[in-house]
């Protein structure tokens, strides 16, 4: 997942320089921007690798299969960005001046993280990547401890929402309640 990073800056630079913008303050806002998504499809791809791998798979065919199965959903949201900022690129006055490097440094960082982590993430999960087995203990008892909390938790809330929902007159006073309050 950290190569993803670097990969996907050092590839907008070039792409940068190639079409002639420069590096500003605008471009590495732009590329701050997209460090969250540029990594998110990385680790999208390699949890559904390692997933795959605890499944009993080899690490080749956890590869393949954790890759191919997240693929349209990880092509999806970087194109649904990129649809975004690429007609960014193509306005001509003032704004288009304004934000044109913003806009071709989080679209190309994201597809940039698109090639990385449907080509070089599967195959570095080829080559090293174990699974590792949790070991019960205390903090796997803590663990459970938290997730049994979580659970009461999200019981209570379902039964208050569920409270709420149940009466017209419920509804009414929850919604002026929180008009009053806003």
């Amino acid at each position: 997942v950290a190569t993803a990073i670097p990969i996907s800056i050092i590839g907008t630079f070039v792409v940068m320089s190639t079409l002639g913008r420069t590096i500003n303050v605008i471009s590495l806002a732009g590329m701050a921007f997209a460090v969250g998504m540029v990594i998110d499809n990385s680790i999208v791809v390699l949890e559904n690798i390692y997933r795959h791998m605890q499944m009993g798979k080899s690490r080749v065919q956890a590869a393949y299969d954790g890759t191919v199965e997240v693929w349209g959903a990880v092509l999806a949201s970087t194109m649904t960005t990129a649809a975004v900022f690429v007609p960014v690129i193509f306005v001509e006055d003032q704004a288009g001046q304004l934000f044109r490097d913003i806009a071709i440094a989080i679209s190309v960082s994201v597809i940039l993280s698109l090639i990385v982590s449907i080509t070089v993430i599967p195959t570095v999960s080829a080559k090293i990547l174990n699974v590792v087995k949790p070991k019960p203990g205390k903090n796997f008892t803590n663990l459970w401890g938290l997730t049994q909390r979580a659970e009461r938790i999200s019981i209570g809330i379902s039964n208050l929402v569920a409270t709420i929902l149940s009466s017209t007159r419920t509804r009414v006073i929850v919604v002026c309640g929180f008009t009053i309050g806003a």
